[in-house]
């Protein structure tokens, strides 16, 4: 359902706790009822990791449709994948004209800890 990134999480709230970053987490979801699920994970997640005025928005919606007008954003966060698609990473900056990061999770890191 949600692509979650540990390590997306981290740099963004060091971004917020270093220069007073705002912080959207972001997902695109096929149905309503996945919509409610996401909500739920997106809001137990900012609770557990601690994360002060933070901005959620599900889309149900298709990925590839959405990025072409993004929510507002100085800086894209992305997950990758173990084998980077860099066709996706140049597309991503193409379509949101906006600074993006792409980062992998190793899978060590935890936003919790």
């Amino acid at each position: 359902m949600t692509n979650f990134n540990a390590s997306a999480v981290l740099v963004a709230y060091k971004l917020k706790r270093n220069w007073g970053a705002k912080i959207r987490l972001v997902t695109v979801v096929d149905n309503e009822e996945q919509k409610e699920q996401a909500l739920h994970f997106m809001t137990e997640l900012i609770d557990h990791a601690r994360l002060p005025k933070t901005e959620v928005g599900v889309y149900i919606d298709n990925f590839n449709v959405l990025i072409k007008n993004p929510p507002e954003a100085d800086l894209n966060i992305f997950g990758l994948d173990a084998k980077p698609n860099f066709v996706f990473m140049d597309k991503m900056v193409d379509e949101t004209k906006t600074t993006c990061l792409f980062i992998r999770d190793s899978g060590l890191e935890n936003i919790f800890a």
